[in-house]
């Protein structure tokens, strides 16, 4: 609050609950706002408080400003949401694919559930993975992976929502210098994390819906960089190949662990 009252900002990112309150202690003036942007639009419009915040923010800046609502995935209620204090809105979609498929390669791995986290193991050292990342869908199976990774002597520490921020950002920092090689991770980690050089991304759990796979996958084969992305699937979950193809537009090949190695 002292840099906002000695140096007036040209950009002020903040979430939205911390813009609001620096508004109401009148510590962020509104009347040379010219232009607001939310990002991660969809996920915003999910969480009702984040939401409030920012109809509340955008009516206090007035209706002949710029609003922009940026995502990889755009719900169709978005332009209802908005339509109180942005009423004429414009869709622009970037040319290409939704998921990266030039620079990342897509594959999936039949295995019994019971048998996941050790398949998962196997894998980080038959690829020998240095920079990558572990998805699990709940935050009971996050510590018990982690846990059992850091036991088999990989180095390994977990990022989710139950996390406070310091906490993440001494397992990013770590995570970004190398000292940590895998991040297991709840969704939190898919949206808005960038860090250079993730060559692989292992889905333990399989997302429940395709963008969920879309904004994991997003973590690698950034920058023009190559990545691979694996999905572990029980039998019983092989419709998902065939959905995720479909919603995706991607081809997941089969792969298997033979012999130490990743073959297809």
């Amino acid at each position: 609050m002292d840099k906002l009252k000695k140096q007036k900002p040209h950009i002020a990112v903040g979430t939205p609950g911390r813009i609001l309150e620096l508004i109401q202690l009148k510590k962020l003036k509104l009347k040379d706002v010219l232009c607001v942007t939310v990002d991660e639009a969809d996920r915003m419009l999910a969480e009702k408080s984040s939401w409030d915040a920012v109809t509340e923010i955008s009516k206090r800046i007035g209706r002949d400003k710029q609003f922009l609502f940026v995502s990889a995935t755009i719900p169709e209620t978005l332009s209802e949401k908005t339509a109180t204090f942005a009423p004429f809105t414009v869709q622009i979609e970037a040319t290409g694919q939704l998921v990266n498929t030039e620079q990342v390669s897509h594959y999936y791995v039949e295995c019994e559930a019971r048998d996941k986290i050790d398949t998962v193991r196997k894998l980080i050292y038959a690829e020998d993975i240095q920079k990558g990342i572990v998805f699990v869908n709940q935050l009971e199976r996050l510590t018990e992976t982690t846990e059992k990774f850091k036991y088999r002597g990989l180095k390994a520490a977990s990022l989710s929502s139950d996390s406070s921020k310091q906490e993440r950002e001494k397992v990013l920092k770590a995570f970004r210098q190398g000292e940590l090689h895998i991040l297991v991770a709840t969704d939190i980690a898919a949206r808005g994390l960038d860090v250079d050089d993730v060559t692989h991304i292992i889905q333990l759990d399989a997302p429940s819906e395709a963008d969920s796979y879309l904004h994991r996958s997003g973590r690698t084969g950034r920058v023009g960089k190559s990545g691979r992305v694996i999905t572990l699937l029980e039998k019983r979950q092989a419709y998902k190949v065939e959905q995720l193809k479909r919603d995706l537009n991607i081809t997941l090949q089969k792969a298997g662990l033979k012999k130490g190695r990743l073959e297809i």
